[in-house]
Parts: C-alpha cells; structure tokens; sequence
C-alpha cells in the first residue's frame, strides 16, 4: 500500500474527514484513496510506497517525498465525480455552493487583460469555493485547468521544472504554456521569491505580446507588500498591480468582490431557507444580507443557527413566514451572537481575547474603537501581525490613503466585545440623553462635509464613530443604519448593555412615524427599550414644538457645518450653540 496524509477535498463549507488516504502499490494513474473514494492526489503530505507486510511492531514506515505542483494538484475527484458536460450553474448546484457567475466572469476577464489575479480576503470570506467554481468554469470551456491546495512545502524542483512536470506538453519557455494554474491558499508561495520574481512578474511584464501563455490565480488571506514591509512568509515579494486584485468589496479598479452582492446573497439565502423547507421574507433576507454585509461564512453562521433556533421551527411548523422582527431579536442577542460566532468556521478570522502582545492589543482596541488605523499612526509590526493574521485588510480610504480595518461592522464589534478593556464601574451614563448628546459635542465638521456621503449617512456615521468611543464599544449599529437611503424600516443604534435605543432622522422627514415606532403597538416596543429617543438632525430651525414626543431632540447644524446647537421638543436650548471639531 501507499500512504498520504489528510484529504483536501472540501464541497462548500465541508471537508472530507479523510486523516490519512491509502491505495494499493502499482495502481496507476491517481488511484482513488480506499479510505474516502476521493483521488489520491488530493490528500496532502505524500509519501514513497511500503508493504502491508512490514513488521507490525515497527507501525507504518512513511518515507517522505519531494512535494512539487504536480504531486498536489487537486481537483482530480471533482473531474472524476461531475459529468464532464453539465453547465457552470448545474456543476455549482452539485457543489452545493452559489454560482458567482458574475465574480467568475471578472476573474477571466482581469486574467485575458493581466495574466495574474490575486483573490484577496480574510478567513472565511469563501475563497476555497470561488477556487473550486473557478476550476470547473475554465475547464467546462475547455482549457488545460490545474487546482493547487496550496504551493508545495520545501521543493527542491525549481517552478520551471515543476510546471513541466505538471504539464508534460508544456512548450520550451513553460511561459507560453496556455494553461491556467490556480493556488488555493495562495499566500503559501510568497516565501518562493525566485517564483515570484522569475515566473509572475514574467507574466505580467510580458502578456501583452504573448496573452495566450499561461495564467496564474492566487487565492490569499494576505495581501500586498507596500505598507507594511516585505516578510516573505506572510506579503507578496512585490507588489501586485490594483487592476489584478480581488478584494473583499468592489472597487475603484476591480467591479467585484469576494462578499456576495445583494443578489447573490439574496439568491442564496432562499435556497437555504427553501431546503428546510421555510418561507423567509425579503426584507428578513434583505435584513440578514446588511447585517452581515455579504461575509459569506458569517452570513452561513448566522442563518443556519437562525433556522436551527427553537423560535425558527415554532415559525415553520406554524407555517408562517419568517419576518424581520423575528431576526432582529436573535441577531442583537449579544450573548447569542458571541456564541454563534464562537462556534463557526469564520472564528478563526475573528480577533480573539488570548492576545499575548501588548502592541498587537493596542491596534485591534484603536480600530475596535476608532473604526480604523493607519501605518504613520501606530506600531507598524503589530499592525502587520493583525494584517497577516487576517484580522484587518486594508482599503483605500478619499481615494489615495491606505487605512486597515475589520472586515466587517460584526468583526468591530466582536473586537470590542472581547479585546477591548472592559469598563469598570457603572455605565459611564445615566441617560441615553446624556449619552447622545456627549458624542455630538465630538462631531467633526470636515466628515460631515464630505460629498462622498449623503447627509443622514453622515450624521450616522458620526454618531456612530463618537458614541462607539464613549462608550467603548457598547453601542452596535443595525443594518438599517449602513444603507439608510434604501429605505429601511429598523431601529439606527442599539446599547444592549443598559437597554437603550437611538433613532437618526433628517430634516423632520416621517418624524411623528419613527417617533410612533416606540410606543404604542410601536415596531420597537417589542425591544422594551428602558430609555429611547429621536434624534433629529436638521440646517435649519424647526418650525413648530411637539409636546407630545418629550424624547425628541433637534440637533441644528449652520449650512457650512462649522457650528451646532441642540433643542428639546418644546424648541428650548439643550446645549447651547457650539463649534464642531475640524
């Protein structure tokens, strides 16, 4: 028999529980493993092949072998399992994942134009299944495909003489090859810097006058170099064009990202709900999409526990549909939450309280607490270790500053939960209007000028980014409060810890509605909210009090929003006029 180690083939958020493959001596070709039926080729850590007959006494005598592309080039099972002819939606739904069709289409694109495209994001963010989707896509169009799980550990081929061992038709330059090479886990390359060097930077440098040689994607959880300093086990040994990275969210060079789109997950979410089978309203799915902000394996955690909770199947079994405030309850249960996420396959992309390093510490509490940071402003080795962990990515923050934060509004705030000092003592307020009204007084007028925001996605922002720091993270924005302009229908910020609520409006726009959402048979009641208020922000004066919603607040900015003062619902000074903050 021969012998390898654990079997790499994953279908979605599965994988195979294969520890250890065997196939008989001189089976030929890539033997399917007689533990699990899964090809050979596939399992990790190879071996040299031994008898069956050895003395028992001695155990299992694995010599080790040179590992090189072509001795853990998956994929193989998957040839071998899916009808060769079926469509990419079909080979997608036998996957059991989404199709991405449109993410797809931009990764072939990117490589017709470029020859590299590195998918970058942090754990979780369904890299390993976008590889597989990719894989089957290029070959169902008949290309030469080959899928990597990860680059070989301590090679001693060069990468030329092992993509001709891949490709036993390759041409002389093994360049022109036209052929695509995928590395799942793509960061394990970095440390080959001749590969780097010598064979990416050829292609790039040289695709426009062959653009049917060979083409490289790399899926990564760390990305470029250009910040944070060359360790050549964790960032790319040079870096990489824009126009050839796919990061978490679209951006200026690239349409897309590694998060569902709204219709994807929108897509998603009912086949999930449909298998159970349970009828789920679009705004619960819209609610559950902004909420987790298309992380694919948070989105997976959240639903999946949601439908397996004790008031999901009461839903079910009555036969009604799952509504929105049946979602809200479960997704601002902070006691809840934690142990969702504690549980999931997305923890490990997750901050966690065990930090040793002091520095380390100090740069997860500044963006838990600040939103984000910046190489000039902190310690630029433990803002690398976040990075290279998969705790923070970076963005590109007014179009030219590179800023690293959590990937999403979940991560932050499960960042706070668990790294940031708790608070000693009682809650630092003893009104949800005091609160309020501590962090206007921090607002900066340059945030709230900038054209990139519409007005109340500023207002909110501020308040957010000012009560966040007051109160060291005890505020948790809700879904509503990231897309506002949609239209929402849900509560803007929630305290849990002291059972507050606060609700942002513009302008006076449906005051007399969002104020009626407390009281009453109110959408909001249900929270049983100890304290509550409606803020109003506005650049100009109202024109009448309202004395019956005692728990408004006025907040009045000058046009230029230099200045700001603060009115009660009888049109009297709260605070008096004051500067903001440049």
């Amino acid at each position: 028999m021969v012998f390898r180690g654990p079997c790499c083939f994953r279908q979605g958020m599965m994988a195979c529980s294969c520890m250890q493959a065997s196939a008989p001596v001189g089976a030929g070709g890539d033997p399917a493993c007689t533990v699990c039926d899964h090809a050979f080729s596939i399992h990790d850590t190879p071996s040299l092949p031994t008898t069956a007959a050895a003395p028992p006494s001695s155990g299992i005598d694995v010599v080790p072998q040179d590992e090189s592309f072509a001795t853990i080039a998956r994929g193989a099972s998957e040839r071998n399992t899916i009808p060769p002819d079926i469509s990419s939606n079909e080979v997608a739904k036998y996957l059991h994942l989404e199709p991405r069709t449109t993410l797809l289409e931009t990764v072939v694109a990117l490589l017709e134009r470029t020859g590299v495209v590195q998918l970058r994001g942090t754990p979780a963010s369904g890299k390993t299944s976008v590889m597989d989707l990719l894989y089957h896509y290029l070959r169902l169009q008949g290309n030469q495909v080959h899928l990597l799980s990860r680059y070989p550990k301590g090679a001693t081929k060069p990468w030329f003489d092992q993509l001709k061992e891949l490709m036993p038709d390759a041409h002389t330059d093994v360049l022109c090859t036209p052929a695509y090479i995928l590395f799942d886990e793509g960061q394990t390359s970095y440390a080959d810097a001749a590969f780097w060097n010598e064979a990416i930077k050829g292609v790039l440098e040289n695709f426009k006058k062959r653009p049917q040689s060979i083409k490289f994607v790399f899926a990564c959880c760390y990305g470029s170099s250009a910040d944070l300093g060359n360790d050549e086990c964790a960032l790319t040994p040079f870096t990489l064009p824009e126009n050839c990275i796919v990061g978490l969210r679209p951006s200026a060079f690239v349409s897309v990202g590694m998060f569902f789109s709204q219709e994807e997950f929108m897509s998603w979410g009912m086949k999930k709900t449909t298998a159970i089978p349970a009828s789920i309203s679009n705004e619960a799915l819209d609610m559950l999409f902004k909420f987790s902000e298309g992380h694919i394996g948070l989105a997976t955690a959240l639903i999946e526990n949601f439908l397996e909770s004790h008031h999901c199947k009461t839903i079910v079994r009555n036969g009604k549909e799952i509504q929105s405030a049946s979602l809200e309850h479960f997704l601002f249960n902070r006691d809840g939450l934690v142990n969702v996420i504690k549980s999931c396959a997305a923890y490990r992309g997750f901050p966690h309280s065990t930090f040793r390093d002091p520095d380390v510490r100090n740069v997860l509490i500044k963006v838990a607490i600040e939103g984000f940071a910046q190489l000039e402003d902190t310690n630029p080795e433990a803002l690398r270790k976040c990075y290279v962990k998969g705790y923070l990515h970076a963005v590109v923050k007014d179009g030219d500053s590179i800023v690293y934060t959590y990937p999403t509004e979940v991560h932050r705030w499960f960042a706070a939960i668990t790294v940031v000092p708790h608070l000693t003592g009682p809650f630092p307020f003893k009104s949800v209007r005091e609160c309020v009204l501590t962090g206007l007084k921090s607002f900066c007028g340059n945030a709230l000028r900038r054209e990139s925001k519409t007005p109340e996605a500023a207002y909110g922002a501020e308040l957010h980014r000012t009560i966040y720091k007051v109160t060291r993270a005890r505020i948790i924005p809700t879904p509503e409060f990231s897309s506002k302009e949609l239209g929402g229908q849900r509560i803007d910020f929630v305290i849990p810890g002291v059972h507050w609520g606060i609700e942002l409006l513009r302008d006076g726009t449906q005051l007399q509605e969002h104020y009626d959402r407390f009281v009453g048979e109110g959408r909001y009641t249900s929270f049983n909210f100890r304290e509550w208020v409606v803020v109003d922000f506005r650049t100009s004066r109202p024109a009448k009090s309202l004395p019956t919603c005692p728990n408004v607040l006025f907040v009045i900015f000058d046009p230029g929003f230099f200045t700001c003062v603060v009115l009660d619902n009888m049109l009297k000074d709260v605070v008096s006029e004051f500067a903001l903050l440049s």
